[in-house]
């Protein structure tokens, strides 16, 4: 069995979408085909919620695209799924008709794995997300949402996966947003799903495409970075973040091959990469990987260049005060029968909730870097 991996995708308008025929060529010799749905679709009367970050949605129309195109197990466990509330997450189930639906529902359903049954092999999949907002855990189990992968509901779901599945692959959604490396706990804990019987961890969220290796010959793949993640303005589109990584794994040899991928933004076709330049970026974070000196060095170097990222977000969310004369405005204002302007408190949950930005923080203060 062969098995195509992507990433992030959020589309507005697919009738102006369209696969490039290089990558068709390939997807179109893959029984599977896996992608994560990166946003709720849009309905009338859809009401977003609070929360740190934009609220996003897509297309009603993209499922029916990406099921026309061959995408037959699509991952719901993502930071923006329950940005519609759960309405949003029922809406956008409902659109897709004829594909395998993974990482979302009820705390027991969103990590339960689901497969498929081609050739004499069945092989499931499993959609974890880093905790935003919109996870689900175990003090509101009937509630609507996506799984979170530090829940212990995690290791027991894949230990029962192995039991039915000959093979079960995680599809990830987590990391800090832009990195080219992934943080060492990411590392580890993907690691640790191999070493419970994962037979590969594919990962998205940051928006670009990370490094990937191989451990104990079963691959990780930190970030495939976005498919197809339209942006309205060109002009504030990040670095890399039309470049993406296409994974097909092979089940039968236990080999996978992988390619660069190109977004167009104007025209709309994702197709093969064929840039050098992009290629050979991945490769060299992938080697730097197998270092653990360069790598050490390579994201010490990142983790300090968020220092500033990290002190707005705290600013924001209220744990670390503003400059001085805006403490003095809220000292005077009682004096004026003013009401106390209220931190964000959103940003601040999310810096303690979400696993990727705690981790970043326990490293800034513990290193006094912030």
């Amino acid at each position: 069995m062969k098995i195509a991996f992507v990433g992030d995708c959020v589309i507005h308008n697919p009738d102006n979408h369209k696969i490039g025929d290089g990558l068709k060529q390939i997807l179109n010799t893959c029984d599977v085909q896996v992608i994560n749905f990166e946003a709720p679709v849009k309905f009338e009367g859809a009401k977003g919620i609070k929360k740190s970050g934009p609220v996003i949605s897509q297309s009603a129309d993209t499922p029916s695209w990406l099921e026309k195109a061959g995408f037959n197990v699509i991952s719901l466990a993502n930071n923006h799924m329950l940005d519609l509330q759960e309405k949003g997450l029922v809406k956008t189930s409902e659109c897709f008709k004829d594909s395998i639906l993974v990482g979302a529902g009820t705390y027991e359903d969103a990590h339960k794995a689901k497969g498929i049954t081609l050739k004499g092999k069945s092989v499931g999949f499993i959609g974890l997300t880093h905790k935003e907002f919109g996870c689900i855990d175990c003090s509101n189990p009937d509630r609507l949402g996506t799984a979170d992968i530090s829940s212990p509901k995690t290791y027991t779901a894949l230990a029962e996966a192995l039991k039915i599945y000959d093979e079960v692959f995680v599809v990830a959604h987590a990391g800090v947003e832009y990195l080219d490396y992934p943080l060492p706990q990411w590392r580890e804990m993907y690691k640790a799903l191999i070493d419970m019987g994962a037979s590969g961890v594919i990962g998205s969220h940051p928006h670009v495409p990370q490094g990937f290796e191989v451990y104990k010959g079963k691959p990780i793949f930190y970030s495939l970075g976005n498919f197809a993640f339209q942006k309205s303005h060109e002009d504030t589109i990040p670095r890399l973040w039309n470049s993406s990584i296409l994974v097909v794994i092979d089940t039968d040899t236990d080999g996978f091959k992988w390619w660069p991928l190109k977004y167009n933004q104007n025209s709309g076709i994702i197709d093969i990469d064929s840039d050098n330049g992009i290629k050979s970026h991945i490769e060299k974070i992938s080697e730097v990987l197998q270092d653990d000196k360069q790598y050490k060095e390579a994201i010490l170097k990142e983790l300090e260049a968020l220092n500033v990222i990290y002190k707005s977000m705290a600013t924001t969310g209220g744990l670390k005060p503003r400059k001085f004369l805006a403490k003095c405005k809220n000292l005077i204002r009682p004096l004026f029968n003013r009401k106390r302007v209220k931190p964000d408190y959103s940003h601040a949950l999310n810096l303690f909730q979400c696993e990727s930005h705690r981790w970043v923080m326990e490293y800034l203060l513990k290193t006094e870097k912030f």
